[in-house]
């Protein structure tokens, strides 16, 4: 990411903090563990010093689990721009435009952190986290 802004070592650390707060944050804010994994696949994208074009795969994970957990427009819209082809050859053009994807994938981050705090993300998992075996085997009797 901070290699695509013309950084140094220091900056690539402030930035990895703060994504990686941001991360924590979210996890603290929502019980929904696909939606987290969605966030996870994105922070480490961020903050990979070898991401390349290859390793954007992942991004087709975080559009399906973005739309199974959250109504929130705006988050849906930026998981679509972000597989759509024109991010893509655009990075392909060199600096300065090849920060767009790495803009990109932050403003998806704001995105959905801002559907976390106005709670539109859709809970998916039972509270205690933890199914109890038996118990569903005399659920399915």
């Amino acid at each position: 990411m901070v290699l695509t802004f013309y950084g140094n070592l220091r900056w690539e650390l402030v930035l990895a903090g703060l994504v990686a707060l941001l991360f924590l944050w979210m996890a603290f804010k929502t019980e929904n563990f696909e939606f987290l994994l969605a966030v996870a696949l994105v922070c480490g994208l961020l903050t990979s010093f070898h991401s390349g074009y290859s390793d954007d795969i992942l991004l087709y994970p975080v559009f399906v689990l973005a739309l199974g957990s959250t109504s929130n427009a705006l988050l849906r819209t930026m998981s679509a721009v972000l597989l759509m082809p024109i991010p893509y050859l655009i990075e392909l053009m060199g600096r300065p435009y090849s920060s767009i994807l790495p803009l990109l994938m932050l403003g998806w981050m704001a995105a959905a952190a801002f559907a976390i705090n106005r709670k539109n993300i859709v809970s998916t998992a039972p509270a205690t986290g933890v199914l109890n075996l038996r118990e569903a085997v005399e659920a399915a009797r």
